[in-house]
């Protein structure tokens, strides 16, 4: 039941600092933030510029910058992005065969749970994180 794959989290890391930047950012800044080896981020930039999460712009003085606000991207347009929504309906299992399936209490729980995830999901935006990293921050720096 893995919800939310490892590209899907390091698009989310690169979103908050190019959200954060409130402009457009140079890829080679993306990839520092986010600590990511070069190629990795490349193709996560990709299927978010396709997604039209992000816009690409080349050239010079080219980079990235959010294709929408930050309140207007849910997690669960970047957890989708990646491939991230594909639910075999709660079952712990990864699809492969079990004798239980048909009558399996567990895999119906999970599935539940899974909607609720995919739920929170959808409700939390880009600027929620921001505001939850601000504060932490500033709660760290308080410390």
């Amino acid at each position: 039941m893995k919800i939310i794959k490892k590209e899907a989290d390091y698009a989310v890391r690169a979103l908050l600092f190019i959200a954060a930047k409130n402009e457009r950012v140079p890829a080679s800044a993306v990839y520092s933030s986010v600590k990511a080896p070069r190629s990795f981020m490349r193709k996560i930039l990709q299927v978010l510029s396709r997604e039209k999460v992000l816009v690409s712009e080349k050239g010079r003085a080219g980079g990235f910058r959010l294709a929408r606000k930050p309140e207007e991207t849910s997690l669960l347009t970047v957890v989708e992005a990646f491939g991230g929504r594909k639910s075999r309906g709660g079952c712990p299992f990864d699809g492969r065969a079990c004798g239980n399936y048909g009558f399996c209490g567990l895999r119906e729980k999970l599935g539940e749970i899974e909607e609720r995830i995919f739920e929170k999901l959808g409700k939390t935006s880009l600027k929620n994180l921001l505001r939850r990293e601000d504060e932490k921050k500033k709660d760290y720096k308080d410390n």
